[in-house]
């Protein structure tokens, strides 16, 4: 069970300052990406699920690493909290207008 840090692709649990450390390095270089197919199911007064697919543009803007996306958010003291998200690859997906 992770307490703290982040389950990663390949199913294992990172420690504390290797979360923190991916974090503060990716801040520095995010890739423009690309959400679609949004999906919000309400599951009570407080809580929603979100499931979307994404994928990150290249320079040449095509479209790679394609991910099924899902959060669950909860509204807590006025406004919604991200409670959990999960990313899955996936096969290669066509772009469409949303």
């Amino acid at each position: 069970m992770c307490r703290f840090g982040r389950l990663v692709a390949l199913e294992r649990c990172t420690r504390a300052e290797e979360t923190l450390a991916h974090a503060s390095s990716a801040r520095q270089q995010q890739p423009a990406i690309w959400a679609q197919d949004f999906e919000l199911e309400v599951l009570s007064e407080d809580l929603a699920l979100l499931i979307y697919r994404s994928a990150q543009i290249t320079s040449s803007g095509e479209l790679q690493r394609h991910t099924n996306r899902s959060s669950l958010w909860q509204w807590v003291e006025g406004s919604w909290k991200m409670r959990f998200h999960q990313g899955t690859a996936t096969q290669p997906f066509e772009r469409r207008a949303t």
